[in-house]
């Protein structure tokens, strides 16, 4: 990468887990400033150790207010991430429908609804156009460099025959950024895992349920996954975990429940413990991958 000479910046020294919006975030900047500062040979793929030039430190101009963050609820589209772009998804109301179906439908919440469109009522117009969430539409990567390692599992997916299929994100702006989040560090960090998730998993939602993720093939012969929020790291190993149930249901191979638990549970506890993350979750994920090799599932009553 060949860094360009610019008055009041900073050189700013890459570390674990770093992705340009999240560096954009550290120096109150955003993701294309960075860009205009630095001649990168690929944005997507930073390198722990890296020297990039950031804005110098000083205090903020009070006027700037097109840097909202991503939490922030507007009408506008979030900011795009160095993983894809972020476009809104419109539906179009029909005959029966109000906020609260609508909501359901597309995994969000009236008040979402009602402050992304700046509603006044929640009175609604027959053919009226509402934004129900944002996107991400990932492009397709370049070729992926395979997984250094053998699968903790006996069993092995082919990583390099791949079918691509257009990845993308729906749900509210905060779902849509940390989600993202997790697949640009998986696409710097782990480019075979951003592969895999890519090439197998059709539409990420959230979770209706806080505590769980779920994969399931859908009729039209895609995979859709409800994903959870919460940690950076946490997130992209739960993509792994949830990619490697779409990419059984898509190549045929089929197991028991707790077969393909056991199997999802390896992976991710490999994943785990290769990037050093916390003990606590270590623990949770081979208690996990335990039970299911017993051939018993903690999740049924």
């Amino acid at each position: 990468m060949v860094v360009s000479a610019q008055a009041d910046t900073q050189p700013y020294t890459v570390v674990p887990g770093d992705s340009l919006s999240r560096i954009a975030q550290k120096h109150d900047t955003s993701v294309e400033v960075l860009l205009s500062l630095n001649a990168f040979d690929n944005p997507n793929q930073l390198a722990v150790g890296q020297t990039i030039l950031v804005p110098a430190l000083a205090p903020a101009p009070p006027a700037v207010a097109t840097q909202a963050p991503v939490e922030s609820v507007a009408p506008a589209q979030p900011a795009p991430d160095q993983a894809g772009e972020i476009v809104p998804v419109t539906y179009v109301v029909q005959s029966g429908d109000n906020l609260a179906k609508i909501a359901r439908n597309h995994g969000t919440t009236v008040e979402e609804l009602i402050e992304i469109n700046s509603l006044a009522s929640d009175v609604l117009q027959l053919g009226q156009q509402l934004i129900v969430g944002y996107k991400l539409i990932v492009p397709e990567p370049a070729a992926p460099d395979p997984l250094d390692r053998e699968p903790a599992s006996e069993l092995t997916i082919d990583f390099q025959q791949p079918l691509i299929v257009e990845g993308w994100i729906t749900g509210p702006p905060e779902f849509v950024a940390a989600t993202s989040e997790a697949l640009g560090w998986l696409a710097a960090y782990e480019p075979a895992i951003y592969q895999l998730a890519q090439t197998y998993i059709a539409e990420i939602i959230p979770s209706n349920d806080p505590g769980l993720a779920w994969a399931r093939l859908r009729p039209n012969g895609t995979c859709q996954v409800a994903m959870l929020e919460g940690d950076m790291m946490v997130v992209a190993s739960v993509i792994y975990h949830e990619a490697l149930h779409c990419a059984h249901f898509l190549r045929g191979v089929f197991l028991t429940e707790e077969q393909e638990e056991a199997y999802a549970y390896a992976h991710q506890l490999e994943f785990a413990i290769r990037h050093n993350m916390p003990q606590e979750f270590i623990d949770e994920l081979e208690r996990k991958w335990f039970l299911f090799a017993l051939g018993l599932n903690p999740y049924r009553r």
